[in-house]
């Protein structure tokens, strides 16, 4: 990833003052903050609040740029970052979903999609292209100290009949607390490489440990799975690291390309019993909701129904074709599997360039140091594990939280565990 040289000392061409270089790292430092110490916990209380904040954090990180190196290297920082491989493909995936819009069924809808994905994308491409390589040294404690909050929080709220939201008469259903439990299980991974790094493996131990809780003690299955798989890719990765590295774009390819038919799949490979216990979790509802989705993504595979449809399905007349079993669900909003999504909304098309972007996250991950591996490992696979189990592709928060571990893992490491930039 591309980022800004870290001072101006290392911009000799940089025409900074000692009064804008303050302001530069007040400015800088404030958006470090607000995403390692103010994100987690503040989406215990406000459960979409993370576009906003990253929003917030790119102004002040852009302003920060700026006044430090200058408007000239910002743009030459962020061109950098929209033309380099993995921004090329990401433009063809959001030109095609753009694209698509034009045969949606509810072109209003799509659009108001296509601008709450598009707000935390154009946040995160500031952020990557603005802030320091590398973070304060007080970050990862602060990340830590959030997450274990913000774990807390999610605990308390759910198990103690939401006490703190009594007190402004916030929602008190306890699934508004599936989102910050599901943030911070991702959020953890790049703190546990930058603690793993400086030898501090207890803490990093501990603050899993209270995560692990945060979930077993929500209602959010979802973030159950993202422990358990983010655990299991991890051990799997120090255990035998070759191995893990070689099978990751394997692995991601068969699980978008078995998208189509994957609750067909699932359905037949699945013993009844299995899903009688997880029956609290909705789990014969979640197959019926794949199945039926796949029965879309295969009657439309050339150009999908078109982005951010998905919520007005049931108008489209592609219902009509659907086995008539199979159309109830489609009244659900999206399939509660975002691989599944690009198939029924982008067709083949839009599944060839996510494709394209796993592929590239993958050979990201095996060119990274063998020490370096097993933490970005377990953060990719959990969450792919939570987009294929639950939350719609584009919503804003979920974008959010995938981007933020990706800001992160590089800045958090401490100067010595650095490696070239590619």
């Amino acid at each position: 990833m591309f980022v800004l040289p870290k001072t101006s000392a290392e911009s000799p061409d940089s025409a900074s003052t000692p009064c804008s270089h303050q302001g530069a790292r007040f400015a800088l430092d404030g958006a470090a903050a607000l995403l390692v110490a103010v994100l987690p916990v503040l989406m215990a209380f406000a459960n979409r609040s993370s576009p906003l904040v990253m929003g917030i954090a790119a102004l002040l990180c852009v302003g920060g740029a700026v006044l430090e190196w200058g408007a000239g290297r910002v743009l030459a920082a962020i061109k950098r970052i929209v033309l380099s491989p993995e921004g090329i493909a990401s433009l063809l995936l959001l030109a095609w979903a753009l694209v698509s819009i034009a045969w949606s069924v509810d072109r209003r809808q799509s659009l108001a999609a296509y601008a709450e994905l598009m707000a935390p994308l154009a946040a995160g491409v500031l952020l990557a292209a603005c802030l320091p390589e590398r973070l304060p040294r007080w970050a990862p404690l602060a990340l830590a100290a959030a997450i274990v909050a913000t774990s807390a929080l999610v605990a308390v709220e759910v198990r103690l009949g939401f006490p703190l939201r009594r007190l402004w008469s916030g929602r008190m259903e306890t699934f508004v607390m599936n989102r910050p439990i599901v943030t911070v299980a991702l959020l953890f991974w790049p703190l546990a490489a930058s603690l793993r790094s400086q030898g501090r493996r207890g803490l990093a131990l501990a603050v899993f440990a209270a995560v692990a809780a945060g979930a077993v003690l929500s209602t959010s299955g979802t973030s159950k799975l993202a422990v358990l798989v983010g655990a299991g890719a991890y051990a799997i990765s120090l255990a035998t690291p070759r191995l893990a590295g070689a099978c990751l774009a394997p692995v991601l390819a068969a699980l978008l390309l078995i998208q189509p038919v994957f609750g067909v799949v699932v359905e037949r490979v699945t013993p009844a019993r299995a899903f009688d216990a997880l029956a609290s979790a909705h789990a014969r509802e979640r197959v019926d909701i794949w199945i039926s989705f796949g029965e879309v993504a295969m009657r439309r595979l050339g150009t999908g129904t078109g982005f951010g449809s998905s919520p007005k399905l049931p108008n489209d007349p592609v219902v009509a074709e659907v086995p008539a079993q199979h159309r109830e669900m489609l009244g659900v909003g999206h399939p509660h599997d975002a691989l599944l999504q690009v198939w029924s909304e982008l067709g083949a098309p839009g599944a060839a360039f996510a494709l394209l972007l796993l592929l590239m996250a993958a050979r990201h991950i095996r060119r990274l140091p063998e020490d370096r591996r097993p933490e970005a490992i377990a953060c990719l696979a959990a969450a792919v594990a939570i987009g294929v189990e639950s939350h719609g592709a584009w919503q804003a928060w979920w974008i959010a939280t995938v981007t933020l571990p990706v800001l992160l893992f590089r800045r958090l490491q401490p100067s010595a565990a650095v490696t070239p930039r590619a």
